[in-house]
């Protein structure tokens, strides 16, 4: 457990929880906190995580996927789900969230399908999965429309989410969703979505949208809402979920895809150089060089940032070690080793213990190299 996110994360949902007020059918407000005759129903930043993401506080896992719809809705009216909350509240946390006997939800029924896409039985609970709502107020009752205005108005909250959870990608379900969530994590409109306009042109046409987390690189995938209204929408022939299928299939394969269609295309799109992307990692997690390289050369030296600087590539062991020293996610990793010409090979017994070391966010360089040194491989950080 992660001690600091465990703390954030609490105080967090009791920042959740202060914000909005006890529900009263009789006040003007629209969205309340998640308190029914007094009791705290809610432990978590919101009731959808008790499918993906309970217990985050206690175990502080690396999340791979964070899971955003637009809001709850309202749980003050008669709710089949209520008494498996208060269960998972009185220490029963094998009680599932989906029931299949309850729970009438046809979002969650085809998310179940759509998740399997990913490798996912939701029927399960994942450490790598967290769910949560953009909204965190619930709906006075079913008349209250969820604006972005309403929805903005938890943008903080959900940004502070995601520096605690650091996750590698975010899949944002609905339009105003994935307009809220990009808002809240850059500050700014998403000029694809603005040329596009129509939700559905977007969906098919836009590249790999990325933001920083942290100073991590972070992919937003956006899907269309699988929902009634939302099959609808997508698909204006019939009501089935086909065209979701082939979103999600399409969003597995993103990263793969190559979408210049000539050489000088491909020219004008050229990616930022070793050295580049080195120091702007540097730059966005507001460090000094002399912070990379540290005391004693121990991750690497000052000439060879020098010679950086110059467009000179260093070895990939030495690449190794600015990774571990920025503490880089495992796309920058990637990135980072990419631009260098490197690559970790899925055949080299060394490759798959560093790929592994930095997957899991484990940058112990003794530990690394007790690993490395018990194979009979060279090691990192000490000299054999």
């Amino acid at each position: 457990m992660n001690k600091e996110k465990s703390d954030a994360y609490k105080k967090l949902v009791a920042e959740m929880q202060k914000k909005y007020p006890i529900f009263d059918k009789n006040s003007d407000a629209e969205l309340f906190a998640p308190i029914i005759d007094g009791e705290n129903i809610c432990k978590e930043i919101n009731l959808y995580t008790y499918w993906q993401g309970l217990d985050y506080a206690k175990y502080t896992p690396k999340i791979k996927y964070l899971f955003v719809l637009q809001d709850y809705g309202c749980i003050f009216d008669e709710m089949a789900n209520l008494e498996n909350f208060k269960k998972i509240n009185f220490g029963f946390k094998d009680t599932p969230y989906f029931s299949k006997k309850f729970n009438n939800s046809m979002t969650d029924k085809n998310l179940i399908k759509l998740f399997e896409i990913l490798g996912y039985d939701l029927n399960k609970r994942h450490s790598d999965l967290f769910f949560t709502n953009f909204c965190l107020g619930y709906r006075k009752n079913s008349e209250v429309k969820i604006t972005r205005e309403l929805m903005m108005q938890d943008a903080e909250i959900f940004k502070k989410l995601c520096d605690i959870l650091e996750p590698e990608k975010i899949i944002a379900m609905g339009r105003k969703t994935f307009e809220c969530v990009y808002k809240a994590l850059t500050g700014e409109d998403n000029a694809e979505l603005l040329q596009y306009k129509f939700w559905n042109i977007f969906l098919e046409n836009h590249k790999n949208i990325s933001v920083r987390i942290k100073g991590n690189a972070v992919q937003i995938i956006p899907v269309a809402h699988c929902g009634t209204h939302g099959i609808e929408n997508r698909n204006a022939y019939d009501n089935e979920l086909s065209p979701q299928f082939r979103d999600w299939q399409a969003a597995k394969k993103s990263a793969e895809l190559y979408t210049y269609k000539t050489i000088e295309e491909a020219l004008e799109n050229r990616s930022t150089s070793f050295a580049e992307f080195l120091f702007q990692l540097i730059a966005e997690k507001n460090l000094k060089n002399s912070q990379v390289y540290g005391e004693h050369d121990f991750y690497c030296n000052k000439k060879m940032f020098s010679d950086i600087r110059k467009n000179t590539i260093p070895k990939k062991n030495n690449v190794i070690k600015i990774i571990f020293s920025l503490k880089l996610s495992f796309d920058d990793a990637q990135k980072l080793l990419a631009k260098a010409g490197y690559a970790l090979s899925p055949n080299s017994d060394f490759d798959l213990i560093v790929k592994h070391f930095i997957a899991t966010r484990n940058f112990d360089t003794k530990k690394i190299d007790e690993e490395l040194d018990k194979r009979n491989l060279p090691t990192i950080f000490s000299i054999k």
